[in-house]
């Protein structure tokens, strides 16, 4: 593959600047730490729907369901 050698883009001759790139600020970490949870709790209420469906599914007893435990859980009704 050949590079033009007036290009701008090529890292090799333009490497980023570091000084160039700031840092996240506050909002924005508290932003990535917000969305981190959300999905956290978004993962684990799928993981528990897709756990109480293969127990809806098996012959014989009475399965907990994950998704209302996790969320009892996740809300403070066990205290």
């Amino acid at each position: 593959c050949d590079i033009d050698p007036n290009d701008k883009f090529d890292l090799n001759k333009n490497p980023p600047i570091p000084e160039l790139i700031k840092p996240a600020t506050l909002l924005e970490k508290v932003f990535y730490v917000v969305m981190m949870i959300v999905a956290t709790l978004a993962s684990l209420s799928i993981l528990a729907i897709i756990i109480d469906v293969i127990g809806a599914a098996r012959p014989h007893g009475d399965y907990p369901s994950f998704f209302k435990i996790l969320w009892d859980w996740l809300l403070f009704r066990w205290i």
